[in-house]
């Protein structure tokens, strides 16, 4: 993978997820959710009501231990949470380098009024915030369920 590839890859990490290398006055932190890179990987349109029951809770719980993972931080974890499209695109030790530096410039953070804004079949869109850092929350972050477990899809 090249050097800008690599760069790329974990600025969006970075700022589609909880941007983690930056001060306050970054200005790369707020990516936007529409763009090619942060769409699920299919042609199957998402329908516009959510899931109830069983799937939307262990989707918001995915989401909420990909946060705290992210904020531990505990790459081992975050990692095995990215989908396998984004497992590719970012190595684990990639990964653990953003999350040592976003203990370092937020510590320990948790999701807020997660809600599933669309949800059909395997891919999701989920909203919600970051505990004390509003600047970082999330609207219509794409999920993607695989082999049974949620993962994020955002790289």
């Amino acid at each position: 993978m090249n050097t800008r590839t690599t760069a790329a890859i974990a600025a969006g990490l970075l700022a589609a997820t909880l941007t983690a290398c930056g001060s306050s006055d970054d200005k790369a932190t707020a990516p936007e959710t529409t763009t090619a890179a942060s769409q699920p990987p299919t042609s199957t349109s998402l329908s516009p009501t959510a899931p109830v029951g069983d799937e939307s809770a262990a989707l918001k719980a995915a989401v909420a231990a990909y946060t705290d993972a992210y904020f531990a931080p505990d790459p081992d974890t975050a990692h095995r949470m990215l989908s396998a499209r984004c497992q590719t695109e970012i190595s684990q030790a990639a990964l653990s380098g953003i999350l040592d530096q976003a203990a370092v410039d937020y510590g320990q953070h948790k999701a807020t009024g997660i809600t599933v804004d669309q949800q059909s079949g395997d891919l999701a869109r989920v909203t919600y915030g970051v505990e004390g850092l509003p600047k970082f929350d999330q609207k219509s972050q794409p999920w993607v369920r695989e082999g049974g477990q949620w993962r994020y899809d955002a790289c």
